[in-house]
């Protein structure tokens, strides 16, 4: 099996890490998988707001979708689980470095990548 690299930008890592519904999302992924409408009411926002989000994380590689289920009344939902073991973002010499550790089927990632504030 090829490993998948999550290649990103430390400043957008900082904004999915420090925005409060974006980190709500990723929790609640992390135990188990949760479709949109689940976390649309433990989060308390729209579902149409969540799935946006959940498109955005699943768009660079935080969740994946984990499976689809069928409900009680016979509809498909997408379950969807958090890809994501640990988020380091450091400001160091002018430089912000962002290190993501994946945790994806039991295999264990690390992302690290550095981009220059100030470059000379």
């Amino acid at each position: 099996m090829d490993k998948e690299y999550l290649v990103m930008n430390p400043l957008e890592l900082a904004k999915i890490a420090s925005k409060k519904s974006l980190r709500e999302i990723i929790f609640l992924t992390y135990c188990k998988p949760s479709t949109v409408k689940e976390m649309s009411q433990i989060i308390g926002e729209s579902m149409a707001s969540v799935y946006r989000k959940v498109k955005y994380l699943e768009s660079h590689k935080i969740i994946r979708l984990a499976g689809r289920a069928l409900t009680n009344d016979g509809k498909r939902v997408s379950l969807y689980k958090s890809r994501i073991k640990e988020i380091n973002i450091i400001f160091e010499n002018g430089k912000l470095a962002g290190h993501c550790t994946l945790d994806d089927k039991c295999k264990t990632e690390q992302i690290h990548t550095v981009i220059e504030l100030n470059p000379k």
